[in-house]
C-alpha cells in the first residue's frame, strides 16, 4: 500500500506520485484507491512507472490513470496494488 503525495492533471489523464510501496506493484493487474470516506475505486486501466530514489533502495511509483472520479485522486488517498 502507498499514499498519494502529488497529482497532476494533463489532458484527460492524472499523473499520480506516491510514497514508496512495500509491495510489488510491477506485475499488478488491479489498482484500488481508497478515499477519505473509505470508498474504494478499482480499475484495471493504469500504467505504473517506478522512479529511482537517490538515497533509498526502492522507488516511488508514478501512476497514469484515465477516466477516474476526481475525488479518488486527492492527496492522502491510499493505493493498493493487486
Amino acid at each position: 500500500m502507498c499514499e498519494i503525495i502529488n497529482v497532476q492533471k494533463i489532458n484527460n489523464q492524472f499523473i499520480v506520485d506516491c510514497t514508496p510501496c512495500k509491495e510489488d506493484f510491477t506485475n499488478a493487474k488491479l489498482l484500488q484507491i481508497i478515499n477519505k470516506h473509505k470508498q474504494v475505486y478499482t480499475t484495471k486501466e493504469f500504467k505504473v512507472e517506478k522512479t529511482r530514489g537517490c538515497f533509498s533502495k526502492g522507488g516511488s511509483p508514478w501512476i497514469v490513470l484515465q477516466n477516474i472520479p476526481d475525488d479518488f485522486v486527492d492527496k492522502g488517498n491510499e493505493i493498493i496494488f493487486r
